[in-house]
């Protein structure tokens, strides 16, 4: 793949507004419409500044998680405002493909450094919170919201240069025909 082809923004600095006014500890001190309704902004400004644009200029998109990892944490975490991140999420174009980077769970946790959020490891903050949501979400994704898409599992607990590459071979191979 020619990276020339790939959509990189200018400058994603509306995606630092959410770090900078929103860090973890304001997030996870949120109720739940509050919570719910951010995460729902955060993916309209990824949408509208970063997919819509890219699509418009006929280029290929990535996005990591895109609404979907967001809604089933949603689902898990605030079940009575989830159909908010939902709605917004069936009003964005929908992705041709999905690839999931398949980490297992105990090495992802050793790889964060053995301490979790609320939106990495649910009300509890320990492996067995950070495993419980984790497979939960991994469920809600695979099995409801990316059942009729095609999707790639590419194995993510390899050196990131490996992972890398077999995703764009991946994006490669499924776009080779358009082209």
């Amino acid at each position: 793949m020619d990276p020339d082809f790939l959509y990189q923004p200018a400058g994603l600095d509306h995606m630092d507004w959410t770090q900078t006014t929103h860090p973890r500890v304001v997030v996870e001190s949120l109720p739940s419409l509050g919570r719910t309704t951010l995460l729902t902004h955060i993916f309209s400004i990824l949408v509208d500044f970063h997919v819509r644009p890219g699509l418009q200029q006929g280029r290929i998109v990535l996005c990591d998680s895109y609404h979907y990892r967001f809604a089933a944490k949603s689902r898990v975490i605030d079940p009575d405002t989830a159909s908010l991140m939902e709605h917004a999420g069936s009003k964005a174009p929908r992705p041709d493909l999905a690839i999931w980077l398949d980490m297992p769970l105990p090495r992802a946790w050793q790889l964060k450094g053995e301490a979790c959020s609320m939106m990495e490891g649910g009300w509890d903050r320990d492996y067995k919170g950070f495993e419980r949501l984790q497979t939960e979400v991994k469920r809600i994704v695979l099995e409801e919201y990316l059942s009729d898409l095609p999707t790639v599992r590419i194995p993510a607990d390899r050196m990131p240069e490996e992972v890398l590459s077999d995703c764009l071979r991946t994006v490669d191979e499924f776009v080779a025909p358009t082209v």
